[in-house]
Parts: C-alpha cells; structure tokens; sequence
C-alpha cells in the first residue's frame, strides 16, 4: 500500500493505492471525505508494485509525498463499559476485532490514517480503548464519531487526542466520568 498527502487550497488532499486480487485500488480525495477510486487490472507479465509506481508517478509529480510517522497525531476511542457491557473474554475479543476493523475502514476510506489497535480495560475491565493514527486530527474526530453514531454507538464513546503528552477529549465535550485515567 502506498498513502500520498498533499495540503491543497481547502486542506489535505490523499492519494493512495493498494493490491487485492491480481488488481490495484486507487483511492484519492480530500482528507475527511470518502473520494474517488479506480481499479487497474495487472497484467500477467506486471507486478502490482509497477502499476502502483506508474500510477504514483503524477501524484509524485504534483507535490503529493509520504507523511512521516512524526506528523501523524493520536486518537483514542474509548468506550466506557457498564458492568452489564463486560461479557466473556472470548465475546470482548471478538468485539475488539469487528471495532477495529470498523474504525479502520472509515479512517482509511476518508484518506485519513488507521485504526493501530485496541486493549480492553486497564481499571479492571471497565473499558474499551481504539488506537488511531491520522494524519488531520478534526476530520477524523468528525468521520469516527458520525460512524460510530450511525451504528447506533452515540454517547457509549469519548474520543480522545495527544496533546503534549497527555489525553484530551475532543468528542464530546461532556464525555461522562474521566476517560483518560489508565
């Protein structure tokens, strides 16, 4: 897979590419919006890492580069668990999985990073910690909570950000308990 940023006009434009079945997907857009795609077939005498260099070629061209590990921001989604929310090991784990796939697919379909991760509970199971790395922190606070709420989540979750080393909450502003207290 290969992520390309470049700030535009109006904010951070993306542009990435990746191989699934002998194809490559080219996805580009504005940071924080769904965007366009193409699929490029292989051909059976190409790899799918030349058609993604060739494809690459005119974002490379018109400034767009890799964002380094460095500017990407941190964004934890936290699900605070009433008692009757903790079920069995097993069911939290699978639980964990689905929501990390969830919040990855919208990080990753509005250009905007991926879902690294999530733990359950460090104060004795109570709750449920997504890990995020995003390139524009605003718009992926936007994109997660619209999410989350169209899954019928809306105020079972806080969204928290990085912000000198330590945990703010961004979403929302009347997240109940202290979130941030691991």
């Amino acid at each position: 897979m290969l992520k390309l940023y470049k700030r535009g006009p109006s904010g951070i434009l993306y542009w990435e590419a990746w191989t699934a079945d002998r194809a490559v997907t080219v996805h580009w857009g504005q940071v924080g919006e769904r965007g366009q795609t193409q699929r490029l077939e292989v051909a059976p005498d190409q790899s799918a890492e030349s058609v993604i260099a060739a494809a690459a070629a005119r974002p490379h061209a018109c400034g767009f580069t890799e964002a380094p590990r460095e500017s990407l921001h941190e964004l934890v989604v936290q699900f605070i668990l009433d008692e009757e929310d903790i079920g069995a090991e097993a069911e939290n784990l699978e639980f964990l999985a689905a929501l990390k796939v969830q919040l990855d697919q919208c990080l990753g379909w509005t250009g905007n990073g991926q879902c690294t991760g999530g733990e359950i509970g460090a104060k004795e199971g109570d709750t449920l910690n997504m890990f995020c790395r995003v390139v524009e922190p605003e718009a992926a606070v936007a994109s997660l909570a619209k999410h989350l709420e169209s899954f019928g989540y809306g105020g079972e979750f806080c969204i928290g950000r990085a912000v000198g080393g330590a945990m703010q909450t961004v979403y929302p502003e009347d997240c109940r308990g202290d979130p941030w207290m691991w």
